[in-house]
């Protein structure tokens, strides 16, 4: 007996044999999801399994699910998401799902699917969106986090597609370097995925999956921006946030980028003088939604130190005021 499941997505055709014998292979979708499925019967008819046989069932599902005429059950992607990520992850998890052409996020709750999330309004953090961005730099996907991983991230603010190329083109202009470019593309897709999956309250276990899942660099950087580095800390260690200037949201002290900050920590310790008179979502707009709020050791000294020379001071004394941001 063999039991074939065959993902038809919108970049890439995949199917998997399990059974009297195990095989997987990926073919290009291309323009015909029908053409795709056909390749695939004569592809494993090549192999001896015949997918009109009795002694063999087919499970389809992606994209192009319904372009399979001969499978036995036609399932949605979120569905099998859902029942992949039990079988991986036990009952309680969540799945993130970057694919050609959309993202999802799948939250799995007492081994059923309880809710998702879907963009696919805009290929703006979707695989097609670094595709775009990897033949603009002149490189395959593969080649572009190779790029990445060296580079320095400058970021890249639009939310859409054509406009975000329309930056990448003046960086290229400016002479940027591909290297810097490309982890600007890569931590632009990984925030918008982050966006996204923001918008639930995610579970301790969250799988990635898409032809995305299968580079490291990615996962890493995904992982950073949702916060999965911080639940899984031991004691002592540290992490170190991007500079949050590189938010858009940071400057404007917006709520949104405020309860992200803060879902990070339990106590808040502002020790940053000099940005105190800022209010910005790191060092105010962060204080509304923690428990536990206080300055620490050197601005308590900043503050002693000018509270008493400005309201007890000493007589007779003198104040020398200067600095590129002090006009006196």
């Amino acid at each position: 007996m063999y039991y074939v499941g065959i993902d038809i997505g919108s970049t890439a055709s995949k199917t998997v044999v399990t059974g009297d014998r195990e095989m997987k292979f990926v073919l290009p979708t291309g323009w015909s999801s029908k053409e795709t499925a056909s390749e695939i019967a004569s592809r494993l008819l090549d192999e001896g399994i015949d997918v009109m046989s009795e002694g063999v069932r087919v499970a389809a599902t992606g994209y192009g699910r319904v372009a399979v005429d001969y499978a036995d059950f036609v399932i949605t992607e979120i569905t099998c998401h859902g029942r992949g990520g039990r079988e991986l992850a036990g009952n309680e998890c969540a799945i993130i799902d970057v694919g050609g052409q959309d993202t999802k996020v799948i939250l799995v709750d007492q081994g059923m699917i309880q809710d998702f999330l879907m963009n696919d309004k805009c290929s703006a953090g979707t695989g097609k969106f670094l595709e775009i961005m990897a033949n603009r730099l002149g490189v395959t996907i593969a080649e572009l986090f190779d790029l990445a991983e060296q580079g320095t991230v400058v970021p890249i603010s639009s939310l859409c597609t054509v406009f975000a190329e329309s930056e990448v083109i003046s960086m290229i202009g400016e002479g940027r370097s591909r290297e810097d470019i490309a982890a600007g593309v890569v931590n632009s897709v990984a925030e918008k995925v982050a966006q996204l999956a923001r918008r639930k309250q995610l579970p301790g276990t969250v799988l990635l999956t898409g032809g995305l899942s299968e580079c490291p660099y990615f996962a890493e950087i995904l992982s950073e921006k949702l916060g999965c580095a911080v639940e899984a800390m031991k004691d002592g260690d540290v992490v170190l946030l991007e500079n949050t200037r590189y938010r858009a949201e940071e400057t404007k002290n917006e709520d949104a980028f405020s309860k992200d900050l803060a879902s990070l920590c339990d106590v808040f310790v502002n020790d940053a003088f000099g940005t105190a008179h800022r209010a910005h979502c790191s060092n105010v707009g962060v204080t509304k939604y923690v428990d536990t709020a206080v300055v620490g050791y050197l601005m308590q000294k900043e503050i002693d130190f000018l509270g008493n020379a400005v309201e007890n001071p000493e007589r007779p004394f003198v104040a020398i005021l200067g600095g590129s941001k002090v006009s006196s």
